[in-house]
């Protein structure tokens, strides 16, 4: 893919495809062609002020945006993905003035009848738009990956896998606090137990400690440990050879946060489990 001013003639090494841009491409042309067996495979386009960041949620502004546009807070490169604060893999096609590219959307005058949108100077400013190029993993690695799950099964545990793990310690981090604190209220009822003045109250607070903490924590304990066992080794990911070093520095990063949340899980599980024994023993001497 290539852009060309106006009056640029189209190369004959290969058949291109031509796009016009402006009023009767009087601001040149994009030319692309699928023939150049050789070359990369574009699959990302992004328009930016420069080198787009890292994160998706962020723009690299060099213009303060109107504020109700959706980067009016986030014009900055403000999270690192791998160590990396913006995404050099993108490379700059063309650059376009603000007005001319609101007014070739034809979005010019809707902006205008917005509140308080007068008062921004940037519509002369340049923006830019950046393509990426496609990156996958390594056939012997992706070989491996697939061993011992399917294709199809990959790549859906692929898109729920940060959820999951983020889901997964939050509520490691909220179970073992709550398993935590179930744990010293039974050691001061287990005080309270030698004077035998609170026979009563101490078997309300079991059997209602049973039904409200200990095996409802037993089984959201047992389903984040289960959760947090995947049937294939991600560690593939990290490795340089499989795949560029963002996205293997990244990985890196994202396993060891996974880690500490499995690790979170079967604290919780343990917990939980130790709980129920400490519950039950209770139940059967109260009740015996």
């Amino acid at each position: 893919m290539k852009a060309l001013k106006s009056n640029q003639i189209v190369p004959n090494d290969m058949k291109y495809t031509v796009v016009p841009i402006g009023l009767n491409g009087q601001d040149g042309k994009f030319i692309f062609s699928n023939q150049n067996t050789n070359g990369k495979i574009i699959t990302q386009f992004k328009i930016d002020d420069d080198t787009p960041c890292m994160s998706p949620d962020y723009r690299h502004l060099l213009i303060k945006p109107y504020y109700l546009e959706v980067s009016w807070d986030k014009n900055s490169c403000q999270n690192d993905v791998g160590g990396k604060f913006v995404d050099d893999a993108y490379i700059k096609i063309d650059s376009v003035a603000y007005s001319r590219l609101y007014s070739d959307n034809q979005i010019t005058t809707i902006l205008q009848s917005l509140p308080q949108f007068i008062k921004y100077d940037y519509l002369q400013s340049q923006t830019s738009i950046y393509y990426k190029n496609y990156i996958g993993i390594e056939r012997k690695c992706l070989t491996r990956l697939i061993e011992n799950s399917s294709s199809v099964q990959i790549i859906n545990d692929l898109i729920n896998f940060e959820k999951l793990v983020s889901s997964s310690t939050t509520w490691a981090y909220v179970g073992t606090i709550a398993v935590g604190y179930v744990l010293v209220v039974q050691f001061i009822f287990a005080i309270l137990l030698c004077t035998l003045d609170f026979i009563v109250v101490a078997k309300s607070f079991l059997i209602g400690n049973a039904a409200f903490f200990t095996i409802p924590s037993l089984i959201i304990s047992s389903v984040l440990v289960s959760k947090s066992l995947i049937s294939y080794d991600m560690s593939i990911f990290s490795d340089p050879s499989c795949t560029d070093a963002v996205t293997s520095a990244a990985v890196l990063e994202f396993l060891s946060k996974f880690k500490s949340g499995a690790t979170l899980a079967i604290l919780y599980l343990i917990f939980s489990l130790f709980s129920f024994i400490l519950n039950i023993t209770g139940l059967l001497i109260l009740f015996s």
